[in-house]
């Protein structure tokens, strides 16, 4: 029996190798290829690397954010000792690859790589590149930040369909309500 099939992990046909991993693998190998063989590494920045490897299996359901319950869910499961204990750490003090993760991630790293240089972008080159030139714009990254902090995260929802009900009525006073430094104090809605 291979180490996928005894612990659940089901083969999905002519899927990539990425996709054949279960969620917990995924995390362990964003965990390493973050640097988390050596330091501590926050979950949200682990949430980061997931949602890049696999987005559909690591986004909301109507957004194409990283699900951090998810994660959660995933990093906990690796931690695991049914799963062969590879991380170590909790969502506060942040994630550490164990040695038994390190070795097994040092040997798998070629699925994630392979996934991120196969084309799996459903974008065109020229898309690709400048999503990838906005993502890492600091207005962009700011904004992000925002929405974590303030709508996100910023209170508490009894659910996750709770949090995106919420998003048109935070996005609406964020555009028109709420004065913007970085334009003089202005609402954005008034520059258009």
């Amino acid at each position: 029996m291979d180490e996928d099939a005894a612990t659940g992990d089901a083969p999905r046909g002519d899927a990539p190798p990425l996709e054949r991993l279960s969620n917990w693998r995924i995390a362990v190998l964003a965990l390493y290829s973050l640097g988390g063989a050596t330091q501590r590494q926050h979950q949200e920045d682990i949430a980061v690397k997931c949602h890049e490897l696999a987005p559909r299996r690591f986004s909301w359901e109507r957004y194409a954010f990283p699900n951090l319950d998810i994660v959660g869910k995933a990093l906990r499961d690796a931690k695991h000792r049914k799963n062969g204990e590879l991380i170590a750490g909790d969502k506060r003090i942040g994630w550490l690859l164990t040695p038994d993760g390190i070795d097994w991630a040092s040997s798998n790293t070629h699925v994630a790589s392979d996934s991120m240089t196969s084309g799996a972008s459903v974008l065109g080159a020229a898309e690709d590149r400048e999503l990838r030139q906005l993502k890492s714009h600091r207005l962009f990254e700011a904004f992000i930040k925002i929405l974590q902090d303030e709508w996100a995260y910023g209170r508490f929802y009894a659910s996750n369909a709770e949090r995106l009900a919420d998003l048109p009525v935070f996005l609406s006073e964020y555009n028109h309500a709420r004065p913007h430094g970085g334009i003089g104090g202005a609402v954005p809605a008034s520059r258009l």
